[in-house]
């Protein structure tokens, strides 16, 4: 029945409205409308967004599913959408991102990290776009940023000799002026940052020989044996009286200040050797590994803390090492020692 206050073109006009209310969620908000609306909530999460529209927080035409909705109209992942950051999203396409990024005109990584620490990149531009784009296009960030910078591993470098020759000349004396040198951003493209990475097997000889200086410390040494012959002839009977001469300028400079870590591998064998002196305890004898490893199991000792124990209270025989593992050449491990195998 028609209400007697109102005329019959009224209230159809009415019932429209209300139909019309009705079924405005079907005639969504236009995406990017709905987006900048919802924007300014500051949602922080998807969860956040569902709740506010199940709650009618939100207009009737802005969807629950916007991905559903907006899917070919712009939308890209609900991070952008809602305008909050996560590293879980949808990203750019590389080259899409790569073309906004070099219209920022940023000159470094340090800038692009800042910008994007700052908020200034859309939320779904990474900002560790090598990770992201790993395969998927990505070259350098001197490609990335369009500086024309060249990765280093795509550069073609001089050849070694070639390489020493150039730094020669610039006549360096030590690893502190290298370094000055290519910060200065005077270091040419063809030559490395790194050159005992790019010329290992190749040349390389060390810092010293690269800049073509003897005095500086990283000096190819002389062999072992011609070390040790000229240590024996100094007559020294401490490593103490060694040090001391180190620190000096009599020491030749193809000889190294630290011996025992120089030639670690290549023939040392303790100060009293290196010296030709008796100034080093030398090592007591130990019985044979045999009849230690016999010992250990017939005591039944359990573990290598229960051995050094024995060795601190004194209940190991003198002839039996606190630490067998550094004494026996044999030494195949603590289970095989005492018998746990």
């Amino acid at each position: 029945m028609i209400s007697d206050t109102l005329s019959e073109s009224d209230f159809a006009e009415q019932l429209n409205i209300r139909i019309w209310e009705k079924l405005s969620r079907f005639n969504w908000m236009p995406f990017e409308e709905a987006r900048k609306f919802v924007r300014k909530m500051k949602f922080k999460s998807s969860a956040e967004y569902l709740n506010a529209w199940r709650k009618e927080l939100l207009p009737e035409n802005i969807p629950a599913k916007p991905r559903r909705i907006y899917k070919e109209l712009g939308f890209i992942s609900m991070p952008d959408f809602l305008g909050y950051s996560t590293r879980f999203q949808e990203w750019m396409p590389f080259q899409e991102a790569r073309e906004y990024v070099r219209k920022m005109e940023l000159k470094s990584t340090p800038e692009y990290s800042s910008a994007s620490k700052k908020g200034l990149l859309p939320v779904n531009i990474p900002g560790n776009p090598r990770v992201v784009y790993k395969n998927k296009g990505w070259v350098s960030m001197g490609d990335w940023l369009g500086t024309g910078r060249i990765a280093d591993n795509l550069r073609e470098y001089l050849s070694f000799e070639e390489a020493r020759e150039f730094v020669h000349k610039l006549k360096l004396k030590n690893t502190n002026d290298w370094k000055a040198y290519y910060r200065s951003g005077k270091l040419p493209d063809y030559i490395p940052l790194y050159p005992g990475e790019k010329y290992k097997n190749k040349g390389w000889n060390g810092i010293g020989d690269w800049l073509g200086n003897k005095s500086n410390r990283f000096l190819n040494y002389i062999d072992f044996y011609e070390a040790r012959d000229y240590a024996r002839g100094l007559g020294f009977v401490s490593n103490k009286q060694w040090r001391e001469f180190s620190q000096s300028e009599k020491k030749p400079n193809n000889i190294p200040a630290s011996p025992s870590k120089v030639y670690k591998l290549k023939g040392w064998k303790g100060w009293a050797d290196f010296l030709g002196s008796k100034g080093s305890k030398p090592k007591k004898k130990v019985r044979p590994f045999s009849e230690a490893k016999l010992f250990a199991q017939k005591e039944k000792v359990r573990s290598s803390k229960e051995w050094m124990n024995l060795s601190l209270l004194k209940i190991l025989p003198k002839d039996l090492p606190s630490k067998p593992q550094n004494r026996y050449d044999e030494w195949k491990g603590w289970a095989d020692f005492l018998g746990k195998e």
